[in-house]
């Protein structure tokens, strides 16, 4: 049986969100515990010109801290990386990673995220983001420039932008509520699903929009698809039926021919026609988030675990009450001693209900 996806931690951080709860309500909330280093392919998958991948994988780390990353792009340099991240529990917040640096600087304000990076080196970001399902944000887009400056507002209810590949425009993902729309600019055609989209990207030529289109606002579970602003059609190049397929991240093979996305596990590729391709098995889970010209990859490794956290009245501090691997809690008694959750561990392949009490013993738990 295929796992359960974590929710993910709330994009203004993991503490964000938690003002005006009831009161017996603010001392239990499910967080996500995702640890993600994030990690560039220096030479390892160089593109060879049959479409092939050639040579031995050799990681190259961008940063050896420990949190969320929610983005990462290569700059126009092709050595620089701009990503966004929270570490340590403290606000997402965009950094960039320049080759003589050792250690990433930030860019911009608290509460950001990186949304895509222009030829030019101008900054896409969502910016004042919320959390409104577990693996999405919504915010204002805005743009900065990778050298400084002050960001400039330009639309709200943003969850995902890309620039055009000569970086004179934006498409974007709105977040309308019950349905989201791709939205490419100078009035081409827009796509809605009831679903919703991430990791939108402009193709090398810019003529097609590829993303991932989930079904669930609760997972990640989705397929690629293709769409021609042109005129409207849309293709999925990977299937949703059968076994679960959570997609993390996506990203055009420089020459157009392919997008590579990740899987738990497996790095994959997809032909315009829908036939796929293993690109490297790879342990645990990887995000695929930009290939650059040269065939290097950005990704993030992520070990992920689902985690109960509780913060009980006259305490002052949250405790775990996670048991296993994925811990989620659904329901609450009245009193709030007590708590009912779902549990799943990978290795062993356990999943059940379970009733964890808060007091006396914070380890006393039923399970069905």
């Amino acid at each position: 049986t295929p796992a359960p996806s974590p929710a993910a931690t709330t994009p203004g951080g993991p503490s964000a969100g938690r003002a005006g709860l009831p009161r017996r309500l603010r001392w239990t909330l499910p967080v996500a515990g995702l640890a993600a280093v994030l990690l560039g392919i220096a030479i390892g998958f160089t593109i060879a010109s049959s479409g092939t991948s050639r040579g031995s994988e050799r990681y190259v780390p961008v940063t050896f801290r420990r949190g969320t990353v929610s983005n990462a792009r290569f700059a126009p340099d092709g050595q620089t990386v701009v990503f966004s991240a929270s570490w340590d529990g403290e606000p997402y917040q965009v950094f960039v990673k320049r080759p003589e640096s050792p250690d990433p600087s930030p860019a911009g304000p608290p509460h950001t995220h990186l949304a895509a990076v222009s030829r030019s080196g101008e900054l896409a970001l969502r910016m004042k983001s919320e959390a409104i399902a577990p693996f999405m944000g919504r915010g204002v887009l805005a743009r900065l420039p990778l050298v400084g400056g002050a960001p400039r507002e330009l639309k709200e209810s943003i969850t995902a932008a890309d620039w055009s590949p000569d970086g004179s425009e934006l498409a974007v993902v709105r977040d309308m509520g019950d349905r989201q729309r791709l939205e490419p600019p100078r009035g081409a055609r827009s796509y809605e699903t009831r679903g919703w989209i991430s990791d939108l990207r402009y193709s090398p030529k810019g003529d097609l929009l590829a993303f991932i289109e989930h079904s669930a606002r609760e997972d990640e579970a989705g397929v690629v698809v293709v769409f021609d602003p042109r005129n409207g059609q849309t293709k999925a190049l990977t299937t949703g039926g059968g076994p679960r397929r959570d997609l993390l991240g996506l990203a055009w093979r420089p020459d157009g021919q392919e997008l590579w996305f990740g899987e738990p596990g497996v790095l994959r590729a997809v032909t315009l026609d829908g036939q796929e391709r293993v690109i490297a098995q790879l342990p645990d889970s990887v995000h695929l988030h930009d290939i650059a010209p040269d065939g290097r990859v950005l990704l993030s490794h992520e070990s992920r675990r689902m985690q109960i956290a509780a913060r009980t009245p006259g305490a002052d501090r949250e405790r775990d009450l996670s048991w296993l691997e994925w811990s989620v809690m659904f329901a609450m008694t009245p009193d709030g001693r007590a708590v009912v959750f779902t549990e799943f561990e990978r290795q062993t392949g356990y999943r059940g209900i379970c009733l964890l009490y808060t007091s006396p013993s914070p380890r006393d738990r039923t399970r069905s």
